[in-house]
């Protein structure tokens, strides 16, 4: 696309390789970048548009890691202690999570630990890692949102 000018100000799109018509009715072709008339008109590349940047909530909505880079996260950000991200990463529920699944019913807690076993990819927006961040951050949902940012690598 070529932006068609008069003296340096930008009028309108114009297609490249076709007729365009100036201001004052004259048509005018090939259409061309580079292409200038002695009354101050051009045609000039229409810039790049600008890169398209996910909003927060479009980045947390779309969040994933794979098992073992979850788990490396929570050693490195000292979330859970080194062995029981070996355990985790191993598909154990950690210790340090025993108290959120107390205050489950027996059949939640037990599908909240298969889940966990059973994943190899954990997504941000899951319910259950929503609720486990809520746990971790003492109920503080603004905490629970930049421990889970922290750990999915997401940045305003």
């Amino acid at each position: 696309m070529l932006i068609l000018k008069h003296h340096g100000l930008p009028l309108r799109e114009v297609a490249e390789g076709g007729w365009f018509e100036l201001p004052d009715g004259a048509i005018c072709s090939p259409a061309y970048a580079g292409w200038a008339d002695e009354n101050g008109h051009s045609l000039e590349e229409a810039p790049a548009p600008a890169p398209y940047v996910a909003t927060l909530a479009e980045k947390r909505a779309a969040a994933s890691l794979p098992k073992l880079d979850f788990c490396l996260a929570l050693m490195r950000l000292a979330i859970l202690p080194a062995e029981e991200c070996k355990a985790a990463a191993r598909g154990e529920w950690p210790a340090t999570f025993a108290g959120f699944v107390a205050g489950m019913s027996a059949q939640d807690a037990t599908e909240a630990e298969i889940r966990w076993a059973a994943a190899t990819q954990i997504f941000y927006a899951n319910p259950l890692l929503q609720a486990l961040a809520q746990f971790k951050a003492g109920g503080d949902p603004v905490q629970a949102v930049a421990l889970l940012d922290a750990i999915f690598g997401i940045a305003e």
